[in-house]
């Protein structure tokens, strides 16, 4: 992992816990990649890198101009675990989406040990 992966993820998750702790609230602008780039000592590119996480799990919504934070509502369940070391309540969404995907995997993995095993 190189150095600016390493200083992305460590923006990223700082970034997140911000949002999680609604110091940047739902539909507000983040500050812009300069700015957090001169506050976190990174180049853009690391921010970038660090937006583009929170993006893929759907804390925030990057488009020109900005980027600004979504619902938490409509963010993955990989946040789930961070909101609970926060010793916040989950959303109920966020459990049923959680349990909606363990279910549909732990089945799909039940399906296929059933299969290996009658073909064993």
């Amino acid at each position: 992992m190189s150095t600016n992966s390493t200083l992305s993820n460590e923006i990223a998750e700082l970034v997140r816990g911000e949002i999680l702790d609604q110091r940047y609230r739902e539909g507000e602008r983040l500050p812009s990649e300069r700015d957090l780039a001169v506050r976190f000592k990174a180049s853009r590119g690391a921010v970038r890198e660090a937006l583009s996480q929170l993006e893929q799990i759907g804390l925030i919504d990057i488009q020109p101009g900005g980027a600004r934070v979504q619902p938490l509502q409509s963010a993955s369940i990989a946040v789930l675990g961070p909101l609970m070391a926060r010793g916040e309540s989950p959303d109920p969404v966020l459990v049923q989406q959680f349990l909606q995907t363990f279910g549909a995997l732990a089945a799909l993995s039940a399906r296929v040990a059933v299969q290996s095993a009658n073909q064993g």
